[in-house]
């Protein structure tokens, strides 16, 4: 059952602690610094914690986009691939023009960010316009939530993000909460069935590796879901009862 979760970990381990991601003279944040501290001690779970809270230190777009190929990176090494095409796209929303050294990393990981790469670019093609910053406007929309204002906006916003970053396990949450929030209860209930999110956590089944559900439910955590976050972490504790990070 954990050969899955390792296997990307056991082809790439020594690289990974052996240094962090290279990064372009930038000062370091301090959340980042922990980041790369825990990232070379193989806390790799901890690490994309700290690379996450560090995009809020930070407003050079390519030291942002750094700091998403650092999550990506981790992220691969936990083997979870769906995250790391999400954090690739947002690094590529930072800096279009960002490249990969490729004498550090995998053959594996340069060719899924060529593949995010050119998604990227055949999309933005479409109609010129490029995909919206992930993070920054998240961020936006929870305050929006947390204000009760311009709802209509801020779901207009989730939609577009949901276009650009389907694979996003926050967006859909959001959108329902939005929708309840102006009273299209309807519309939040479909989509709670269609998507299978919601507080009874059935969007999580067995896919979804242990590690993947400690990371979303730290985010559920910080969103204010805790009765959803618990059900997550219970989930990861029965399948990996020794687990740490879960305990």
């Amino acid at each position: 059952m954990l050969r899955p979760i390792f296997r990307p970990i056991a082809s790439v381990v020594l690289l990974l602690i052996l240094a962090a991601p290279p990064v372009a003279a930038q000062e370091v944040t301090p959340s980042e610094e922990a980041g790369n501290q825990a990232y070379r001690q193989g806390s790799f779970g901890d690490a994309v914690e700290y690379f996450t809270k560090a995009l809020s230190e930070t407003d050079e777009p390519n030291h942002r986009a750094r700091l998403q190929v650092q999550i990506a990176w981790t992220l691969f090494a936990l083997g979870q691939e769906a995250e790391v095409a999400t954090h690739l796209s947002a690094a590529l929303v930072e800096d279009p023009t960002l490249a990969l050294d490729d004498s550090y990393y995998s053959q594996e990981f340069l060719d899924l960010f060529k593949s995010v790469q050119r998604r990227s670019f055949e999309s933005s093609g479409q109609d010129g316009t490029p995909a919206p910053d992930l993070e920054a406007t998240i961020a936006s929309v929870n305050d929006r939530i947390a204000s009760n204002s311009d709802l209509e906006g801020a779901l207009v916003d989730v939609d577009r993000l949901l276009g650009a970053y389907p694979r996003d396990g926050r967006l859909i949450p959001i959108k329902v909460q939005i929708l309840n929030l102006l009273g299209r209860e309807e519309e939040a209930n479909n989509l709670t069935i269609s998507r299978g999110v919601g507080t009874d956590s059935a969007g999580y089944d067995a896919g979804f590796s242990a590690p993947d559900l400690i990371l979303r439910a730290n985010r559920l955590l910080e969103e204010g879901d805790a009765t959803t976050a618990l059900q997550l972490v219970r989930q990861a504790v029965q399948r990996q009862p020794n687990n740490p990070f879960a305990l």
